[in-house]
């Protein structure tokens, strides 16, 4: 009997817990206590069966021993829905707390993919802005394999809210808090996508520009000769050589067009570096012409 008021007190206990540990720590004491309930039981039911005995032989005392008995068993049913109430609640919160350390680890993980697609850096040329691309999407791999986890996690928290279990207004707030924080890492890495597709772009037009200025560089001599030939074999030798090379300079003429036009069309007008900083350029206020292999050549309003 001084057992069961001891049960009692701790079926009484409102206690369940405050984080994951010590609610797996409750859950254990509790599954112990219905363990020593079930050995409890099989005692009290040995003693009715004494009891019982006892009565049908007109024992002396056979009147207490049947009140005795019923209070007992009374008693002992009373403490069984408390039993059951104790037991589903640790679970509840068992779930609550489980699901409240899976939510934060994603968070984290969520949290840890940010600075990956808020990083500025595009690249200081075609083969870093290329490498960038190629990390970029190696990182939407990850998230796109991950984005199960997340939906698994969230679709966990939906049930318990269906289940009207007791934290579920606390349970919503984790799911729209992370379901925005997702949300938010998929736009910030469709951003960033467009931003290194920029890239690309205008570092493949500076690149194609590069290759036409090397290419001009080096027929400026040879178009500015005033070499005309000694004799009519050699005049017409260098008129073939010239044709030829008019026809490759009007080829040139329409790259450099489709060049323009893919300038213009090119979002970004600052090459990024791979520090994230903007390269600083000067505009020329007129033509140069360079007097040494230490200069260049510049053209009237070029940006370098």
């Amino acid at each position: 009997e001084n057992w069961l008021a001891e049960i009692e007190v701790e079926l009484n206990n409102e206690d369940y817990g405050t984080d994951l540990a010590t609610v797996k720590s409750l859950s254990k004491s509790h599954s112990v206590l219905e363990n020593v309930m079930a050995t409890q039981r099989n005692k009290l039911n040995a003693l009715g069966v004494q009891a019982a005995g006892y009565i049908e032989e007109s024992h002396f005392d056979s009147d207490k021993i049947k009140e005795r008995q019923t209070v007992l068993e009374d008693k002992f049913q009373a403490l069984e829905e408390p039993m059951r109430l104790r037991k589903e609640k640790l679970s509840d919160a068992l779930l609550l707390q489980q699901f409240f350390r899976d939510i934060e680890d994603e968070m984290t993980w969520v949290k840890e993919k940010e600075p990956g697609v808020k990083t500025t850096a595009t690249g200081s040329d075609l083969y870093s802005a290329r490498n960038l691309v190629h990390t970029h999407k190696q990182l939407m791999s990850e998230v796109n394999i991950h984005e199960g986890k997340i939906n698994d996690v969230c679709e966990r928290g939906e049930r318990m809210i269906e289940n009207k279990h007791f934290a579920l207004l606390d349970i919503q707030d984790k799911i729209g808090l992370l379901r925005k924080k997702w949300q938010n890492l998929h736009a910030l890495a469709a951003a960033r996508k467009a931003d290194l597709e920029d890239a690309i772009q205008i570092h493949q037009f500076f690149t194609n520009a590069a290759e036409i200025e090397s290419w001009c560089k080096e027929m400026s001599p040879i178009f500015n000769n005033e070499d005309y030939g000694k004799d009519e074999d050699t005049s017409k030798g260098m008129l073939r050589r010239t044709q030829a090379q008019t026809i490759e300079l009007q080829g040139r003429a329409t790259k450099v067009k489709d060049m323009i036009d893919e300038g213009n069309r090119c979002k970004q007008r600052n090459i990024i570096l791979g520090n994230g900083k903007k390269k600083p350029k000067v505009q020329a206020l007129y033509d140069y012409a360079e007097k040494s292999n230490r200069e260049i050549s510049v053209k009237k309003s070029t940006l370098r």
